[in-house]
């Protein structure tokens, strides 16, 4: 039984994602996230490069590891006090939501792994009930994930401040069953959206179910 999501509290918004928010604006993105009903023929927007991170369990994780299955991302850390508890529960939300389709499955990536070690990230998804098969938690070289986001999930992240936040993308990214990049859904667009922000993850997701049938990656 899924463990009972907390009721968040009142975001409070540090500085510096506010300031950082000229940051998002100058990435030119815009046509590309996800605000209206979803498309039927969801484009290719990115053909993501190969990739070589450690999840949760120490183990090596690379991009060909999810070929064949449609997965949904995010980037966070653990010790944020801006928006990936939500982030985390919404992309919980969608988990539940997709659990009845096997070939869906979800990876959450770290912007600070120096401080999320294997443990860490493992420790913080067994409390926010992500711990799970199908849910991959991902640390690694910084500067790998830093232009991962930066250049193939085109979403921005900046340095540590000296209060130890990192700024960085609050989207969730889908990708298809050959790892190519089909669409971006803004966390804050919205969130008072029926569903929340999951919902649109999980339309577009059961989109390229019907879009790319299993043998698709083929």
């Amino acid at each position: 039984m899924q463990p009972e999501a907390a009721v968040p509290g009142k975001l409070v918004i540090h500085p510096g994602w506010v300031a950082f928010a000229a940051l998002a604006l100058a990435i030119p993105v815009g046509a590309l996230v996800m605000r209206q009903a979803v498309r039927k023929d969801l484009p290719v927007l990115v053909d993501l490069p190969q990739f070589s991170l450690i999840d949760e369990t120490g183990k090596p994780f690379h991009r060909d590891d999810m070929i064949g299955r449609v997965w949904v991302a995010d980037f966070v850390f653990t010790s944020c006090s801006g928006p990936c508890i939500p982030m985390t529960q919404g992309l919980r939300t969608a988990v539940q939501d997709l659990r009845g389709e096997p070939d869906v499955e979800f990876v959450t990536i770290t912007v600070d792994p120096e401080t999320d070690t294997p443990d860490v990230l493992r420790n913080f998804a067994t409390a926010r009930g992500g711990l799970s098969p199908r849910w991959h938690w991902l640390s690694g070289d910084k500067a790998v994930i830093f232009k991962l986001l930066q250049e193939s999930f085109h979403g921005p992240v900046g340095d540590k401040l000296p209060d130890g936040q990192v700024p960085h993308s609050t989207r969730y990214f889908v990708v298809d069953r050959k790892g190519h990049l089909r669409m971006m859904h803004d966390t804050q667009s919205d969130p008072d959206q029926e569903g929340g922000p999951a919902r649109g993850v999980v339309e577009t997701v059961r989109a390229l179910l019907v879009q790319q049938p299993r043998d698709a990656a083929k």
